[in-house]
């Protein structure tokens, strides 16, 4: 699933991309339901206008780009919530 426009991915394309993001970030402490995230991850692939558009949330939060500068401005009350794994 490249970042370029071209042909929407066939369902199992699409989700043998998402798949592999969802069990990274789950984490290890608790087992993976792969059945639970395909179901999911299907209803948002038939109810996507433009899938490509959608993977520019997953594009954006993979940059290299620290967003550790902008953090900092925020002066609204904030909740953070981080985990303990690593991979």
């Amino acid at each position: 699933m490249a970042s370029s426009p071209g042909p929407a991915p066939s369902l199992e394309e699409y989700l043998a991309a998402r798949l592999p993001l969802w069990r990274a970030l789950h984490g290890r402490v608790l087992p993976f339901n792969e059945d639970e995230y395909r179901v999911m991850e299907q209803r948002a692939y038939e109810r996507a206008r433009d899938l490509q558009a959608a993977l520019n949330h997953t594009l954006a939060g993979a940059a290299e780009q620290s967003s550790a500068p902008d953090l900092t401005a925020i002066t609204a009350p904030t909740l953070v919530l981080h985990g303990t794994e690593s991979l």
